[in-house]
């Protein structure tokens, strides 16, 4: 993958550096706004439409960032730019962190790893593509999560009565006594070990 960083000193090393390869640090600031937006509409920054505003917009990055020396300073200003159109993902070499989202927060702490573990095999579901599976599964954590009691009992949460939980089933309910009873869910860890049959 890319690994150019951007660090605070607006140092950096590879991509970055290279799309202002052969610009003139100290020219004029016309000319830096210029080269700023030529390198902005080239990795698709958001930056207006109308040339007039973009060019101002960048003219007020490139002369906020300046080296030492007098000269300015691309990269920092590049950087600076990204950072007030949000668009930080789109520098070169950015990592783009894809957040997973969290299973829900088990009323009652003891049954977490239990929520957790339905929460995994829906995403792992939803991976093979069998989205009626994950939709139990996330039924069950759902419902697994908003329990205020230690659960104990699968066949007791998946059986007709007072305990029955709403969505889950005689299957799901199999799967949280082979949970309580070992740690673990069998088709879990084949998921994990890459098993997907």
């Amino acid at each position: 993958g890319k690994t150019a960083q951007i660090t605070e000193s607006g140092k950096s090393e590879g991509k970055v550096a290279d799309l202002f390869k052969g610009m003139d640090p100290n020219c004029s600031p016309l000319e830096a706004a210029t080269n700023l937006l030529k390198v902005a509409r080239e990795l698709a920054f958001p930056v207006p439409e109308d040339e007039r505003h973009a060019r101002i917009r960048c003219g007020q990055m490139v002369m906020g960032n300046k080296n030492d020396g007098g000269g300015f300073n691309f990269n920092k200003a590049l950087k600076a730019l990204a950072d007030e159109l949000q668009c930080m993902d789109k520098l070169p070499g950015a990592k783009v962190v894809k957040k997973k989202r969290a299973a829900p927060e088990a009323m009652c702490g003891d049954n977490q790893r239990l929520v957790d573990a339905f929460w995994d095999l829906r995403e792992f579901e939803f991976k093979r593509m069998d989205k009626m599976k994950a939709i139990a599964y996330l039924k069950v954590a759902k419902a697994l999560a908003a329990v205020n009691y230690k659960i104990d009992s699968g066949k007791k949460v998946s059986t007709k009565g007072k305990h029955k939980l709403p969505g889950v089933g005689k299957a799901s309910g199999d799967k949280i006594d082979e949970f309580l009873s070992t740690g673990k869910i069998e088709r879990l860890e084949r998921f994990r070990r890459g098993d997907f049959s």
